[in-house]
């Protein structure tokens, strides 16, 4: 039973630093998207309805401290070091739109 007990409290711990890597990762991507002035009340309802989702879809992947250290490093969705990170590279999360391991794409004209 002590077992048990230690196991499901390690997976709750565990569970929970996912979920904190989620929040930060996903709030530091929509604050690099959402520029601009502050968006009014529907809009913001929209956002947070996005970003609930986004949560959502993170905690089902999962994401790695690494993945959330090159998230957070960003300055911009186009930073080449954004795009280029390993861990980001090896793993990318769906929920992030940008051409990660693939900058290259951003030096093409826009048609």
């Amino acid at each position: 039973m002590r077992i048990v007990l230690v196991l499901l409290a390690g997976l709750v711990a565990c569970n929970s630093d996912a979920n904190v890597r989620c929040e930060r990762g996903v709030r530091h991507v929509f604050a690099l998207t959402v520029v601009g002035p502050k968006p009014g009340a529907e809009e913001q309802a929209v956002i947070d309805q996005i970003v609930d989702q986004t949560l959502a879809e993170c905690r089902r992947e999962g994401l790695s401290q690494a993945q959330l250290d090159c998230i957070l490093a960003a300055r911009a969705l186009t930073d080449r070091s954004f795009l280029t990170c390993p861990a980001l590279v090896a793993r990318k999360p769906s929920w992030i739109i940008a051409p990660i391991g693939q900058p290259e794409l951003l030096d093409k004209p826009a048609p």
